[in-house]
């Protein structure tokens, strides 16, 4: 390999690393605000149970109610367009 191939590899390699290491720090901003509500006990023992994070749980049903809600909205107007089309 070249030594322009290595070098934006490496670059490459520390960028995903500096992702990494930035997501890592917000999750752990995540969990001791978890911690601080009075949701934080069920979250801990939801936690010993299943053996999953509660960071990503929450992560999750933010993104499929995201999800939901932006396809709920975009399958109303889509449907409204062409109801509105048949009357005209």
């Amino acid at each position: 390999m070249s030594t322009l191939t290595i070098q934006v590899l490496r670059r490459v390699e520390w960028f995903r690393q500096f992702l990494i290491d930035n997501f890592h720090l917000q999750l752990d901003r995540l969990r001791k605000q978890i911690e601080k509500t009075p949701l934080g006990a069920q979250a801990k023992l939801f936690e010993e149970k299943t053996k999953i994070p509660f960071e990503y749980l929450l992560i999750g049903v933010v993104v499929v109610a995201s999800v939901l809600l932006f396809f709920g909205i975009g399958a109303g107007l889509i449907w409204w367009v062409g109801y509105r089309s048949e009357i005209l």
